[in-house]
């Protein structure tokens, strides 16, 4: 009987490359737990089930799951090639890798080069013991122990209001080309032992009236004073460092 554009199947068969075919039954498996049904290709290469248990693999021929002779032989890492089972791991930590072809852990060869700290790019083990954070050390893209500086340094001319300081000016502040704005400042030696931040940076609009630039705080008030020396951070960790 034909199917398909050519007709219809019978209950109890269905359509099968353009013939009808009788549906495939679980019990046709009969004591076969895994593979295909006996010249039945057309109901499924699993219908009679698939092997679960550790090692095995379906014996297509008896339809049984067998438990599957490891081939790892002198391999130490990687997957087993017949059984697909792991073979062992290596020893990271030590600069071990896996040669998946040969299944042998091998010594990584570091390439840290100027590097102190950070990860090795090759191995991934460590560069170096890491960087002095509390002294505002921290680590680069490069690998190397940096510590930031300060952006600019100068001294305090005046501030407003009196007795406040939520603005200060000074002559050795840039007065074009920067936006401190959200950068830190902090005063050595002053009165003032927090470090601001700068809410607004304001260079000369009109600088033969008033050439200096000046600082807004964030802060509703500070204990800076006229003669105070300052340094502005870009962040915050390298500014209480």
């Amino acid at each position: 009987m034909v199917c398909g554009n050519c007709g219809t199947c019978d209950n109890g068969y269905h359509c099968d490359g353009g013939a009808c075919s009788q549906d495939c039954i679980l019990s046709d498996c009969g004591a076969r737990k895994c593979g295909v049904l006996p010249g039945r290709s057309d109901c499924g290469e699993n219908f009679c089930g698939v092997c679960s248990g550790e090692g095995e693999s379906c014996n297509e021929t008896s339809g049984m799951c067998l438990q599957c002779e490891s081939a790892c032989g002198a391999r130490k890492c990687g997957v087993d090639p017949v059984c697909g089972s792991s073979c062992g791991v290596c020893d990271a930590e030590a600069g071990e890798t896996c040669n998946e072809s040969s299944g042998m852990c091998l010594q990584c060869e570091p390439d840290c080069g100027l590097r102190n700290c950070g990860v090795d790019p090759v191995c991934g083990s460590s560069c170096g013991a890491g960087c002095d954070t509390l002294n505002g050390e921290y680590c680069n893209a490069d690998g190397i122990c940096t510590k930031d500086e300060a952006i600019n340094r100068g001294t305090v001319y005046s501030i407003w209001p009196i007795d406040v300081g939520i603005y200060f000016d000074s002559k050795d502040l840039p007065k074009s080309g920067v936006n401190y704005a959200n950068y830190w400042v902090k005063f050595p030696g002053s009165a003032e032992f927090d470090c601001l931040q700068i809410v607004r940076f304001v260079t000369p609009v009109m600088p033969e009236i008033y050439n200096m630039s000046y600082i807004q705080f964030i802060q509703t008030s500070s204990d800076i004073q006229p003669g105070d020396t300052y340094e502005i951070w870009e962040k915050y960790s390298s500014c209480v460092a």
